[in-house]
């Protein structure tokens, strides 16, 4: 049986979790992605994606507190700043 080290788990679980999320298997990336975010309070990325995974689960106030947390993270990544603002003006909008 393999070992992983925790710097390969978390690899792991960020990309299980994001893969996850982008094949809208949102209830599994949404698991593997708040362990992570437990980890790494601080990623930007890994926020983002349980707040879309959150978003599509209906669980809308959930998403809108963890891009509340991520967008404070995000400052100097204009990609995940940019991914985060499209995603906060839906959330607002109640997934409309």
């Amino acid at each position: 049986e393999l070992e992983a080290s925790p710097k390969m788990k978390t690899r792991i679980y960020h990309d299980l979790g994001v893969a996850s999320v982008l094949v809208a298997r949102y209830d599994r990336g949404a698991q593997l992605l708040e362990s992570l975010l437990k980890l790494q309070p601080d990623n930007a990325e890994v926020g983002y994606y349980l707040a879309l995974a959150q978003f599509h689960l209906g669980k809308i106030s959930n998403a809108a507190q963890i891009l509340h947390q991520a967008s404070k993270s995000a400052v100097g990544n204009k990609r995940i700043g940019k991914l985060i603002e499209a995603l906060v003006v839906k959330v607002k909008s109640g997934g409309v």
